[in-house]
């Protein structure tokens, strides 16, 4: 008999505590949107008592490969989720929407403008010296983002079209360290995820082309950042998925919605 009690109250307790819906959430990826759900998940956490989120950074491909092994309950990546990283599970993704990649170069490099065509050969090394498009006669120092990266990813493939970056660029692991960088190194050029603002940088104009907060589905490079998780997904873990694609706060942070004003 109380074998029979003891192992129905298993049971019960088996049922309250695990049948696919974590207490404990993990979100691992893109240090790009870290900031935005850091600031918005207080008010999820609060309205479901007893759930406590855990977020990490290490870029793009750790979040595809952490989610598709399982090690984290949401990955949060800038690209697509290849085999390769996430072991051919399938995945379910959220988008979040948008996220502008800005080309940035040291206030005294003396040039505001390029075409497409010369900001690849400036990334890809091709183009040597500020001097060949009007401006100081140094050498052009690129500094990138590392292999991880999803605005390495986008960049590589839309702007180099898939060609390398400049086997001389410097790595910098945040877009924040990367800002510093080129502020303080003259000749420099980098860029960065969002409409990010630092003294002694120049956004550069691109085809004649600016980045505008008012417009912001109008500039034509940007990444578009989602959040993915292993098929089939637990109900909280989907909760906490379609809160953070829907807050409005991801403007604040230049994560700008599809449907927003173009």
């Amino acid at each position: 008999m109380w074998a029979w009690v003891m192992s129905l109250w298993g049971a019960v307790l088996g049922m309250a505590l695990a049948p696919g819906e974590p207490a404990h959430i993990t979100i691992v990826g893109a240090t790009s949107c870290l900031s935005y759900i850091k600031a918005v998940l207080p008010d999820f956490e609060r309205d479901h008592p007893g759930v406590t989120v855990a977020v990490a950074g290490g870029g793009s491909v750790a979040g595809l490969i952490e989610a598709g092994r399982g090690r984290a309950d949401l990955g949060l990546s800038d690209i697509p989720p290849e085999p390769q990283w996430t072991g051919g599970i399938s995945m379910t993704s959220y988008p979040l929407g948008r996220l502008p990649i800005l080309f940035v170069v040291n206030r005294a490099d003396g040039v505001q403008h390029v075409t497409e065509a010369q900001l690849r050969g400036l990334l890809g090394g091709t183009i040597r010296r500020w001097n060949q498009l009007g401006g100081r006669s140094w050498p052009v120092i690129v500094v990138s983002r590392p292999l991880a990266s999803g605005a390495r990813y986008v960049v590589e493939h839309r702007i180099l079209q898939g060609r390398p970056m400049s086997s001389h660029a410097l790595i910098e692991l945040s877009n924040g360290a990367l800002l510093r960088a080129v502020a303080e190194t003259p000749g420099a050029i980098g860029y960065v995820e969002g409409p990010q603002v630092i003294p002694h940088i120049i956004r550069l104009r691109v085809n004649g082309q600016t980045f505008s907060t008012q417009h912001p589905l109008r500039w034509p490079y940007f990444a578009t950042p989602r959040l993915y998780a292993r098929t089939p997904v637990s109900n909280l873990v989907r909760s906490l998925a379609r809160y953070l694609t829907t807050r409005p706060q991801r403007v604040q942070f230049g994560i700008y919605p599809e449907e927003s004003s173009s």
